[in-house]
């Protein structure tokens, strides 16, 4: 495997356990604000598996992100010009 491929596969890995941590954060902030006398329990498991699917779908789009701008990268970066071959030496006598 080349490294251009495994950085590939590192950067979607850590841009999903990105997205599934924020959306396990924003599950403890919803099951935190809302009281347990206003949702079911089945609420709460749907509204669970919503937010990590969000989350989810947060770390592709952040590894989207990353792809589109290093490929972007590479379109603004200066160029070297191809050099010219150097004259030959002259001979020693």
């Amino acid at each position: 495997m080349s490294a251009r491929m495994i950085g590939g596969i590192l950067l979607l890995l850590f841009s999903e356990v990105i997205g599934i941590c924020y959306g396990e954060w924003s599950f403890k902030l919803f099951a935190k604000m809302i009281p347990p006398v206003a949702i079911t329990s089945f609420n709460m498991g749907a509204a669970h598996v919503t937010l990590l699917g969000s989350g989810a779908v947060l770390g592709l789009l952040i590894f989207i992100l990353a792809v589109v701008s290093n490929w972007l990268s590479g379109m603004f970066q200066p160029r070297s010009k191809a050099a010219a071959p150097a004259p030959p030496a002259p001979a020693r006598p």
